[in-house]
């Protein structure tokens, strides 16, 4: 299976926000066994998630949507995705019931704005939202699947790691010898350690080696047969363990 990433919000365009979503998602995509083509930052208008949905979709079994999914943004992801499949939105009462309760355990009125986001494409599934307002929307369509959660980081984190990583686990079992290991470094520079391990990189052909840097971090993914990457990872750490 592989995928392509869309990070939905003006605000990653103009530098005001920094898109960790896109990263966690790779992640955990990539300790799946699912490939990641591309992944796309675009404007949260409808025209511009139709013409990334088109060509994601030309190439990608799946496709991941972040943003666009809450009261602040008048939904435009949800009312985008209905029109991209054409269709409608309906109101769903288990989301209606779990909005009241959310609400009500906080002391807060529910306003109208709140309740629409009980309203789902009739063709979509949802992926309940715990921490939030607005759960996810899985559509299933022939060989594609779509899939869209909330952009709020700690909110899609959740929700990939408790909804959407099981559904993907049945829908692409991984390979029977096919192990992931992550060493996470620190004050470590992605080029500095691409050096230490150049030769290793490109003489163990079996393993895959990517590069996750973030601020002060730097995460290194090895994946392949079990007994190659025990090899493998045993040398690495010789190398870069300090």
């Amino acid at each position: 299976m592989n995928a392509s990433i869309i990070s939905i919000g003006t605000e990653l365009l103009s530098g005001r926000t920094v898109n960790t979503n896109s990263t966690e998602i790779s992640k955990l995509l990539y300790l799946n066994d699912i490939d990641i083509i591309r992944s796309l930052s675009i404007h949260d208008t409808s025209a511009d998630i139709k013409k990334a949905l088109d060509y994601c979709l030309a190439d990608s079994d799946l496709c991941i949507l972040t943003g666009g999914l809450g009261p602040t943004n008048d939904d435009i992801t949800k009312l985008s995705l209905c029109n991209y499949f054409d269709d409608e939105l309906v109101l769903n009462e288990t989301e209606l019931d779990r909005l009241e309760q959310w609400f009500r355990k906080r002391n807060r009125v529910m306003s109208d704005v709140n309740r629409q986001q009980a309203y789902y494409p009739s063709k979509s599934r949802q992926f309940i939202n715990d921490l939030g307002t607005a759960s996810g929307i899985l559509f299933e369509e022939t060989d594609k699947i779509v899939i869209s959660l909330p952009g709020v980081p700690h909110e899609m984190i959740h929700l990939m790691n408790n909804r959407v990583m099981p559904y993907l686990r049945e829908k692409n079992p991984q390979r029977k010898d096919h192990h992931s290991l992550i060493f996470r470094l620190v004050n470590k520079a992605e080029s500095d350690v691409f050096k230490i391990l150049e030769d290793m990189i490109e003489h163990n052909k079996q393993i895959s080696f990517a590069f996750y840097p973030n601020f002060m971090l730097l995460d290194l993914i090895l994946s392949g047969p079990q007994k190659q990457l025990d090899q493998v990872a045993t040398e690495v750490l010789e190398r870069i363990g300090d």
